[in-house]
């Protein structure tokens, strides 16, 4: 997935055409979104400028004489559209994106910049969002700042600037951080502001991968493209992680226990070692998969009610019955333990749990945490393994010690221990105390194994 939304402010000239132009080439743009086009009709033969391949479609909403307009275009071969709504403030599109089940509803959008008028335009799509079943993501010019950070060189905040922070609240909308800018508009007297950029439906950062948002160069508009991007991205081997609901599922302790027997005079980290391999087997099998566990004990479940339904079933297999919604109530706790642990929360929730509540909250955080890029020697740097070597650098640097070159002489008599004292100083850990480290850790954090 890779859309484009830029305020182009009028693209009635072969210049802003062919800038477009080159922009979706390089990008490698599926979906443009543009606003502020001032043309009351678009020709086809301009979108073909635009467009790399004859496998497009567009929307067009006219402007209003020079005042407004918007452009959506897009490769049907990445989007099929079922349905769109077009007004003078949005264009939306209802569909799918290529091979994904559910549907997403794209929005084009342009803002008034008077707040009574915002207002009405926000109170249109939430009720449009409530009646819809699509996952949503806007973006455009919202002409409106949602804090004081977003804007520089001038005083005070937008006084559209609480209806629009409803709006998010009450649409459930995600605004992630802007890779490459801290702002969108650059207007006189140095003046800037963060007007443009996408918001997303909390549930779809729920079913796409890693997204970014990122702010391009300024060009022939006020304004600076932003484009969305959702691809997977080889960050290496991550941290081995473990959650303690695995100690409380069958075979996990012993699997540990059995690894540690039988290597007694091997070092701490090869023993660790050989422990993460054993569980990482252990969870490719599917013994530590929870959902398969419980869609298996559902499968059964079904099974034997749907047997019961025809008859009466024997004492033995209503044992089995209740056994196995017994087995299923302790699998659904295991997986609401498991996605709170991911969250890190630090509060319990009591009683009937929402388990979709702390997947929300863990792809959220994960998404908003991940580094997308760093200015590396006056560079901006987006590559992985630059990333890498950029901040093991800075960090080797931080924690290198400066030999010193001169020495201190201040004939100071401190008192000393003894040889056997001094020794004592240093000794090897206990098991008592690696035990007593490891259980006073917090139970919803999981202990990270880095070697």
């Amino acid at each position: 997935m890779r859309i484009l939304t830029w305020n182009i402010r009028g693209m009635n000239s072969d210049t802003k055409t062919t800038t477009v132009r080159n922009l979706v080439r390089q990008q490698r743009v599926k979906m443009l979104f543009l606003q502020e086009t001032k043309m009351e009709s678009i020709p086809e033969s301009t979108i073909r400028k635009i467009w790399y391949d004859d496998e497009f479609c567009f929307i067009i909403s006219p402007s209003t004489g020079r005042s407004g307009g918007l452009l959506s275009i897009w490769d049907k071969s990445d989007f099929q559209l079922d349905k769109s709504i077009v007004n003078s403030r949005f264009i939306y599109l209802n569909g799918k994106w290529s091979n994904k089940e559910w549907k997403i509803a794209l929005i084009n959008i342009y803002s008034p910049n008077v707040p009574s008028d915002q207002a009405q335009l926000w109170k249109e799509l939430i009720d449009l969002k409530n009646a819809d079943e699509a996952l949503w993501l806007i973006g455009g010019d919202f002409n409106v700042i949602s804090s004081r950070d977003e804007r520089a060189g001038c005083s005070g905040t937008s006084f559209g600037c609480a209806n629009f922070i409803d709006f998010i609240s009450q649409g459930h909308f995600i605004d992630l951080p802007m890779v490459g800018k801290n702002f969108t508009l650059f207007g006189p007297n140095n003046k800037r502001s963060r007007l443009d950029g996408f918001l997303f439906d909390e549930s779809l950062l729920s079913n796409i991968g890693d997204v970014t948002q990122t702010g391009l160069k300024r060009m022939v508009s006020g304004h600076v493209p932003v484009l969305v991007s959702s691809e997977v991205t080889d960050w290496g081997p991550i941290p081995f992680k473990f959650y303690n609901v695995w100690l409380k599922m069958e075979g996990c302790k012993e699997l540990i226990l059995n690894v540690l027997r039988g290597e007694n005079k091997t070092k701490l980290t090869l023993k660790l070692r050989k422990v993460k391999a054993a569980l990482k087997q252990w969870t490719k099998e599917g013994k530590g998969d929870l959902y398969s566990t419980a869609r298996k004990l559902e499968e059964n479940i079904e099974a034997l009610e749907e047997e019961g339904n025809k008859g009466d079933l024997n004492v033995d297999k209503a044992k089995q019955l209740q056994k196995l919604k017994l087995a299923l109530w302790e699998t659904l706790k295991l997986q609401e333990a498991l996605w709170k642990q991911k969250a890190r929360m630090n509060w319990m929730v009591q009683g009937d749990s929402n388990t979709a509540f702390f997947r929300k909250v863990s792809n959220v955080r994960s998404k908003k945490k991940i580094i997308h890029g760093l200015k590396l020697n006056d560079k901006w740097c987006g590559d992985p393994l630059s990333l890498r070597k950029g901040i093991f650098e800075h960090f080797k640097k931080q924690f290198s010690g400066v030999k010193r070159q001169w020495q201190a002489v201040f004939n100071l008599k401190f008192k000393q221990l003894d040889v056997l004292a001094a020794k004592s100083l240093v000794v090897p850990f206990s098991v008592e105390e690696i035990n007593d480290a490891l259980w006073l850790c917090d139970e919803a954090k999981a202990v990270e194994l880095m070697f």
